[in-house]
Parts: structure tokens; sequence; C-alpha cells
């Protein structure tokens, strides 16, 4: 306890000294802090964006869909399946779909597209299809024969609400699909790649015309957090499996869009490097201070192995300064650096120019106020802290008094 003591009495002797390594490690904590609250801010939005607008934060098929997608890798969309996901309380929605590859004409225009059937009501819960509509309307709650299109498809066919859209595919039976259908809307600008080729059916619509008699592809789920997309959807595997659905899978979003996770975490090595060299910064500023405390502090040092204090305590009660200070300089930059982040969260940054993504423009960057702004800088900043420490210490540890005095 006692060299506990000395160590804060000895932050108070050099005060100024103190003050500025202290706020080269707030100063430090604080950036540190805003810089990964708006990486999980930025990267919280844009899986919130690719989630909600078609992935889910889960999915169930059929096994082996995911490797090899097909027609007939299909399974039967029953109430006994509902009822089974909805045991799970953090699931807060499930919607059935259905994906095929058709042609699309209309008059003499033609273009290959991918065919999906939805559950309108279903859909308005979970993905934000509903608000990319930008003519027209989103498909009724009944089947009635109509079709949402991409901007893109429109383009080619040079069709507008209210043409007739003939589709061709291939049945479930193996004969040919072909039905008449009306553009009730359509969907996105020419920029939005994600409704590129899309044309959405009922899904009521979309069995009939493939012959899949009450059977669906897949069902994307919701749960009430993202974070836990991959510790929910292996509970929802276990649900499956123990309920009797041995042939269906769940899988998360991870897996859904290989690509774009394996992108977020190669942008997240990248934070990484950013955020070290905040702290190599940081590092050499209290390496330089703490070494320098050394050095005048020579012949301080030398009477205390004089009188008999070890080595190890000397040693000790410079690590122990340095991480006193560290831990109070953390504090108190969590405090301010609060504000920050509050303010990043609730204003945020603007874009210079609007940013479409997934079919949804942004217009400002927003931070998160999530645990691991605090406990991940705190963490760093009293280890960097520490461990640059430990040179100037263990140079003070091996101070002989007779050398001590000759510094004078």
């Amino acid at each position: 306890m006692l060299i506990f003591k000395m160590a804060f009495r000895n932050l108070l002797r050099q005060r100024r000294r103190s003050l500025l390594t202290g706020l080269t490690m707030m100063i430090g904590f604080i950036l540190f802090s805003i810089a990964t609250g708006f990486s999980q801010g930025a990267w919280g939005m844009m899986i919130d964006l690719i989630t909600r607008d078609h992935t889910g934060h889960a999915q169930i098929h059929a096994k082996g869909y995911l490797d090899r997608p097909s027609l007939y890798k299909n399974f039967a969309d029953t109430p006994e399946l509902y009822a089974t996901i909805a045991k799970n309380p953090e699931i807060r929605a499930a919607t059935p779909r259905i994906h095929a590859a058709a042609l699309a004409f209309v008059d003499t225009k033609t273009t290959g597209v991918r065919l999906i059937g939805i559950d309108p009501e279903k859909e308005k819960v979970t993905p934000r299809l509903a608000d990319k509509v930008t003519e027209g309307a989103f498909l009724p709650g009944a089947p009635a024969k109509r079709a949402l299109i991409g901007r893109n498809i429109a383009d080619v066919l040079r069709a507008k609400v209210g043409s007739e859209l003939v589709l061709i595919s291939q049945g479930a039976d193996g004969s040919v699909a072909n039905d008449l259908y009306t553009v009730g809307g359509i969907l996105g600008t020419s920029n939005d790649s994600s409704e590129q080729n899309n044309v959405y059916l009922h899904i009521r619509d979309a069995q009939e015309y493939l012959l899949l008699d009450g059977k669906i592809h897949e069902i994307a789920v919701l749960f009430d957090n993202y974070k836990k997309a991959g510790e929910m959807t292996g509970r929802l595997g276990a649900t499956l499996a123990t309920a009797g659905f041995k042939d269906l899978s769940a899988e998360s979003w991870m897996e859904v869009e290989p690509e774009f996770y394996r992108t977020m975490q190669a942008d997240r090595k990248g934070d990484d490097i950013s955020q070290f060299i905040i702290m190599l910064i940081v590092a050499v500023g209290v390496l330089n201070t703490v070494l320098m405390t050394v050095l005048e502090r020579t012949r301080e040092y030398g009477v205390m192995a004089a009188l008999g204090t070890s080595p190890l305590r000397i040693f000790a009660l410079i690590v122990i300064e340095t991480g006193m200070l560290a831990i109070l300089s953390c504090c108190i930059g969590a405090f301010l650096g609060s504000f920050a982040l509050w303010y990043f969260v609730a204003v945020g940054i603007s874009y210079p120019e609007p940013v479409t993504i997934a079919g949804l423009t942004l217009t400002t960057l927003y931070s998160d106020f999530s645990a691991v702004a605090y406990y991940r800088p705190f963490l760093i900043v009293t280890l960097t802290a520490l461990i640059v420490s430990i040179l100037p210490a263990i140079r003070a540890a091996r101070i002989r008094p007779i050398d001590a005095l000759r510094s004078l």
C-alpha cells in the first residue's frame, strides 16, 4: 500500500509533467474512442442496410441451397415451421421467398431477370423494399398478377407502370412456365445496382407460376440485434433440428453475403492500422516523459537503493506511477469523449455529396455509442503506457548509489 502512496505523491510533485503526459494519454483515448465509434457506426449502418434490404440477419434454406442454388431445393411453407421459428423471443420477423431465373418481355424488348416471390405484408416488416418504390405502388396483399421491376429493367424493356410483362421460365415439373403480369411499380433508380435485374411477384403468384405447390426457397429472419446474428443463427439451427426439420439449415448474413463480410473485415484491419498510429504517438510521448523523469530523478533512486529499497520495488514504483496516470487520464478522457460521441451519434458528419447504397440515399455518417468505444481505448492506452514504462523502470532499478551520486 505504501508504494501506491509514494507513486501518487510522485505524480503530484511533478504536476506540470504529469499534466502534459496525462493530456497525451487523454487525447489519445478520445481520438481512439471517436475512431472506434465511427468504425462501429459505419459498419453497423452498412450491415443494417444489407440485412434489411435483402438478406435478413439469417436465412433458412434446404440443406445445400447456398452452395448450389436450384429451383428444386425447396421446402414446404407450413404454419408449424413458423411456430418453431417464433419460439425464439429474439426473432422479430420472418418472411418467405422464392427465387428463379426468367426471361422478361415487354412488346419486342427482352432481358434476363431474377424472379423473386415475396409475401408483401411480411416483406414490409423485414427489409426496406417498400421504401424503394419510386413509381406506382408496392405489391398488393393478395395475388393480383402484378409485378415490381427494377429501374434498369424498366429502362431496357421501355416499360412503365401499367405495361404488360411476359415472363418465361422453367416450372418445378420440368415444363415451360409462362404467364402475363402487369407492371404495378418500379423500384429504385438507374444507379441502384441492388435491384438491377430483380422482378418481384406475390409469393402465391410465383408459386402458381413455377408450379411449386406451396413450397419456398428461403425464409429471411430478423433478430432484435444484428450483433448477435452468429450466436442466434446457431440457436435457430438447433431449434429447427430439435423440432424435426433436419432437412433445413440456418445461415447467418455472414454466410449469405461472404464477399461483403470479407470486405468489412479487410476494412476493419485498415482501421486497426490507423488506430495503431494513434497509439504509437501516445507511446512515444509517454516514453519520452517517463524517461526524462527517470533521468532527472537519478539521485533519488540512488538514495532509495542506498537505503535498502530493492530494485524490484523501484521498478514497480515507476510502472505504478505510469499506470495510475494512464487510468486517471482514461477516466477523464471517457467523460469528455462521451460528449463528442453523443454529438456524433445524434448529429453525425454530413457527406459532401449524398451516397446511394442498396437503393437508399445516405447524407450523414453517424457514430455508435457502444461499449467497445470505451473499453478498447481504455485497455490499449493503459497497456501501451505500461509497456513503454518498462524500459525506463529497468534503467532506474539498475542504478547503483555510487553511480547516482557521480551523475550530479
